[in-house]
């Protein structure tokens, strides 16, 4: 989930101090806090979802969705 406004820093491979996105996990929304790449060859993007950290394919970010 998005919201009309999204801030953070963006740095080389990571965005930190992220507001206005959410994810869902299980059945409750939590903040998504940051999001990094460790190794860009690994396929995988990271996000620091409250106390957990939830790894995604980079592939599911390559494609955009209609608004």
């Amino acid at each position: 989930w998005y919201g009309e406004e999204v801030n953070g820093r963006v740095m080389y491979g990571r965005i930190e101090d992220l507001t206005g996105v959410q994810s869902k996990v299980l059945l409750v929304w939590l903040p998504v806090r940051q999001l990094h790449v460790d190794d860009a060859k690994s396929g995988y993007v990271y996000l620091d979802v409250g106390p957990i950290y939830m790894k995604l394919s980079a592939s599911a970010f390559q494609s955009q969705l209609p608004c």
